[in-house]
């Protein structure tokens, strides 16, 4: 059985609430799969999920108590330093549910409404999940709504119309520079965002150069890019005779070390260069040359506010959506919550049914009753009517009671089929309001 003290707690740190996004590197450099693998080495953790992003790492985990949460998570946030962990948001139960929700339909994006984000939870999910990370208790079903929510978002409403990524904001602020129709944009990376880049980049310029690690990742981008593009494959090690020809740079690798270097950069002329990766790939050294226009991702605000700006009435439509959503997700809990008592109920029921018909069937042989099979069958089906036409009225109540919060109703009934085994005043399901836990001693929402 669950027990219904198990809360769910979540710590976020983004362009929302970081001073300077890049400080939050040193947490992303260790995958999301073994991250969520360590948050569960902690005693009491029973659940964990890790989101890492361009512009967002969060981890939440499921415990008994908001200490035990706390501990973990500020385990995960310890290769950061004192002053970026205080700008962190920290998330007890239903407002992580809510974020969660927010951030799945691209409420909390720095571009409002992108949809990248989709594909990226459904990832950390699947990292949780491989690492037995998520359960079908509390915070597995809070994960799936929310992915849920964020595809109804988009295909319901119109927060995903116009700008709908990281990667359309870069080219449009590479526009703000550039005319670009008669300029080669280079495109560094051959990851989902680099290729979004890059598809942007080819409705302003027929010449697009796709640089990677290795040629052949660089050549796969080249068919997803309209027929009339020219489009260069390079590698990495061939960016020195790249860069002079061309004047704007969008860099999107997964690298974990700067790709553009002072000395990539010393000698070319004046070049734009947008930074969306996450770690960055301008290096710090390099951004400071001064016929280098960098551009990061907390540079983008002007766009994406305009964005937000334009979506205003879409975005009330998501809100919608995710009020509607939290309350059919709290509805799932509690149902989940009072078929685990049904069937606590049902299997008390059942074993004092078993008992009973076996004193019966003692009784009888002692009697010299020679019953058959068949009789015996006969017997074991009115004891099976009769348990079932008993815990008719039961169960309908129990179930009402678990949709109004009847605990004591719910506990009496544990109590009364099955008290041996249920002192703990554990009840199954339930994700307690807020007033029933501990503030963990931070903000509480974002």
């Amino acid at each position: 059985m669950l027990n219904t003290n198990q809360i769910i707690t979540g710590v976020s740190l983004s362009h929302q609430n970081v001073t300077d996004i890049t400080a939050i590197e040193p947490v992303t450099v260790t995958s999301q799969e073994t991250v969520v693998a360590t948050l569960l080495e902690h005693a009491d953790v029973h659940e964990a999920l890790v989101l890492h992003t361009c512009s967002r790492v969060e981890a939440y985990v499921v415990t008994e108590n908001t200490d035990t949460a706390e501990n973990a998570l500020n385990a995960y946030l310890a290769p950061l330093t004192d002053d970026v962990t205080e700008e962190a948001d920290w998330l007890t139960h239903e407002d992580a549910i809510t974020h969660l929700m927010r951030v799945s339909a691209g409420l909390e994006s720095i571009v409002t409404g992108e949809d990248h984000i989709i594909g990226q939870l459904k990832t950390a999910r699947h990292h949780a999940k491989q690492s037995n990370g998520l359960s079908n208790d509390v915070l597995g079903p809070a994960v799936s709504k929310a992915i849920r929510v964020g595809e109804q978002a988009r295909t319901d409403t119109q927060i995903n119309d116009g700008i709908v990524s990281i990667s359309s904001a870069a080219v449009q602020k590479a526009r703000y520079f550039h005319d670009l129709a008669d300029e080669t944009v280079l495109i560094i990376g051959a990851g989902d965002i680099a290729i979004r880049a890059a598809k942007h980049a080819a409705r302003y310029t027929d010449a697009v150069t796709i640089a990677n690690r290795t040629r052949s990742n660089a050549e796969l981008v080249l068919p997803k890019l309209p027929n009339e593009t020219s489009a260069t494959p390079v590698t990495l090690d061939e960016l020195s005779g790249v860069l002079d020809d061309v004047d704007v740079v969008i860099s999107a690798t997964g690298s974990d070390t700067p790709v553009l270097t002072r000395d990539d950069l010393a000698g070319v002329g004046a070049t734009t260069i947008i930074d969306i990766a996450q770690p960055a790939d301008l290096a710090e050294d390099a951004a400071e040359l001064f016929h280098i226009t960098p551009v990061r991702l907390d540079d983008l605000t002007e766009i994406t506010e305009q964005t937000r700006d334009d979506r205003a009435e879409a975005i009330e439509d998501v809100e919608h959506l995710i009020d509607t959503a939290f309350e059919e997700l709290l509805t799932q809990y509690k149902r989940d919550r009072a078929d685990a008592v049904v069937s606590g109920m049902r299997q008390g029921a059942a074993h004092m049914k078993r008992e009973q018909l076996q004193h019966a069937y003692d009784r009888l042989d002692a009697c010299d009753s020679d019953l058959s099979n068949e009789q015996r069958e006969i017997i074991g089906d009115l004891a099976d009517a009769l348990v079932n036409q008993l815990l008719a009225a039961p169960t309908e109540s129990l179930r009402d009671a678990a949709e109004t919060d009847d605990w004591t109703t719910l506990h009496t009934a544990i109590q009364l089929f099955d008290p041996a085994e249920n002192t703990n005043n554990d009840m199954p399901g339930e994700l307690p309001t807020p007033e029933a836990t501990t503030d963990p001693g931070h903000n509480a929402t974002e």
